[in-house]
């Protein structure tokens, strides 16, 4: 498998070559002043290239693969976190196992150009309050959002459009037009073309999620044009603390639910930026120490205006127009909006996920979970806290028993207590004020 790269005004295209598998090109694209600004060039290109392609052998089941670009400077540390990151992408696809995907991955034969230069930005200035937030429309990136804004940061917001999500996308565009009409802020644009060659759908291969880990190193490492541009020094991710709690997988490992949303992954991106910006940039992830009912409480309470964006991942699978009501992100916001004593009508859901017909996304209706698996506990106390509140406000849970809907928990546990250890001095701030936010939540 041949990969070749070549510059464009906006970024850079990609192709895929040989006698396996032929690919035309697709683009990785910047708005074209933000690009043109940026002095790096070259060392990036050769970063992304096969960060976005980092996948795509392994998903044609392809055991060579040569770039016409030298060698990324951070190869080592990609493929030592997508290894990681294996039983996570193994997980819901019953025909994988981690066994055979991590053989077929250290098996890999690249080659490349030659090796990469120490090209890294060069020194300019910056504004410490200024940050670049890579923005879904998800509860996650609208927190942080409003957190930044809370805490006086000025914002750049970045859209990234994969073309694996066309419904999803043609969903956020009037949000991103509401978002500068009702805020002043202009969200920009990212799109990466080249995700479709990691897209099982386009490859024509099995279903897979082996594209999921290289999603994240975009998120942070494809901000920095956008870090120069505007002399914005930090790159914020918004990694809730539920994925990177240990679960039992089903192969039986017991590690992070989401390796890559994981704190140790977060401190790594962290020292990944500032190696590819010579120490200038840094990495930040506010809402880290945050489980999902506490995110909920925060968005819905304290920053509704903010809130009244948020939508679901999934709305590729489904007819409806703003939540997929299929899933356990879906099923988690109902339960939440009911607790806080919200309609979850007002909010774009269609009928109620509490009437027995999604209880398969709750962990309060399954086993009990495993005693080292945090996720799994962690997720089920917020759930016992979230239906006792919802019961008080005239809630029904048919098919939950007395002993499903007892709260037998502390409310504080899931609400104030703030779960990790702060990194950077916005982390610091954000748990300051989540504490202050939240204290009068966690009596009822």
């Amino acid at each position: 498998m041949q990969i070749h790269v070549a510059p464009t005004d906006c970024g850079f295209s990609l192709e895929i070559g040989g006698d396996y598998f032929r690919a035309p090109p697709c683009e990785f694209r910047y708005p074209r002043d933000i690009w043109q600004a940026y002095p790096a060039k070259a060392a990036l290109i050769r970063e992304l290239a096969y960060i976005t392609t980092l996948a795509t052998p392994l998903i044609l089941e392809h055991p060579r693969v040569s770039y016409d670009t030298p060698r990324p400077l951070l190869f080592e540390r990609y493929r030592a976190l997508f290894a990681q990151a294996i039983p996570n992408l193994v997980e819901a696809i019953p025909a994988h196992s981690s066994s055979e995907v991590f053989a077929r991955f250290h098996a890999l034969h690249h080659h490349f150009a030659g090796n990469a230069d120490t090209e890294a930005l060069p020194l300019q200035g910056w504004n410490p309050r200024r940050a670049v937030l890579p923005l879904s429309f998800g509860k996650d990136s609208l927190l942080s959002l409003a957190t930044l804004r809370e805490l006086g940061y000025e914002v750049i917001p970045v859209s990234i459009d994969e073309r694996m999500l066309p419904r999803g996308t043609a969903l956020r565009e009037p949000l991103m037009a509401r978002l500068r009409r009702e805020h002043d802020l202009e969200c920009l644009s990212l799109v990466n073309e080249i995700q479709l060659l990691s897209d099982h759908e386009v490859l024509k291969t099995p279903p897979t999620r082996l594209y999921q880990v290289q999603v994240h190193f975009i998120y942070a490492l494809a901000m920095l044009p956008y870090c120069s541009y505007f002399g914005a020094p930090l790159i914020v991710l918004s990694n809730e603390l539920l994925p990177g709690l240990d679960k039992v997988q089903r192969e039986g490992y017991l590690l992070p639910q989401r390796y890559m949303q994981g704190e140790e992954a977060n401190l790594e991106m962290d020292r990944m930026v500032q190696e590819l910006s010579a120490g200038q940039v840094r990495v930040a992830n506010p809402i880290g120490a945050l489980g999902n009912l506490a995110i909920h409480t925060l968005l819905h309470r304290h920053f509704p205006e903010f809130g009244a964006y948020q939508v679901s991942c999934h709305l590729e699978v489904t007819q409806h127009t703003r939540w997929c009501h299929d899933c356990e992100r879906c099923s988690h916001a109902y339960l939440y909006f009911r607790a806080l004593g919200l309609d979850p009508l007002a909010y774009g859901f269609e009928h109620s996920l509490l009437d027995g017909s999604n209880d398969h996304h709750f962990v309060t209706t399954a086993p009990l979970p495993h005693i080292d698996d945090a996720h799994r506990r962690f997720l089920r106390g917020e759930e016992r806290v979230a239906a006792w509140r919802a019961r008080r406000r005239g809630e029904e849970f048919p098919a939950w028993t007395p002993q499903q809907l007892d709260e037998a928990t502390d409310a504080a546990d899931y609400l104030l207590a703030l779960h990790r250890q702060a990194h950077h001095p916005l982390e610091t701030a954000a748990h300051t004020l989540y504490e202050r936010l939240l204290r009068p939540h966690y009596a009822g």
